[in-house]
């Protein structure tokens, strides 16, 4: 299992920051949604939301099954694993 966390540096179309984890199969993406305030950061304004993607069933990553009850396990799991490698790094949660 490994996180990531991106940036905008300034040279490509804005996307929102975003922080999350993912195993052989499954990608947890958390969206902040503001941007961060910081160098490389930029508009537009986005809602804050999670997405599960099942990288082996869709790899293109079109559909979202955070809200899916058949996957709310997972998506605690992954988050519990997320917020605990964020904090061993001493970045504050989301």
């Amino acid at each position: 299992m490994g996180d990531y966390r991106t940036r905008n540096t300034g040279d490509s179309p804005p996307c929102p920051r975003i922080c999350g984890i993912r195993t052989d199969r499954w990608k947890l993406i958390y969206y902040y949604g503001k941007p961060p305030g910081m160098a490389g950061a930029n508009p537009p304004d986005t809602e804050p939301h999670w997405k599960l993607t099942d990288l082996r069933g869709d790899p293109r990553e079109m559909k979202n099954l955070c809200h899916d009850p058949k996957y709310a396990g997972l998506v605690r799991k992954l988050k519990a694993e997320l917020y605990r490698l964020r904090r061993e790094a001493g970045d504050a949660p989301a």
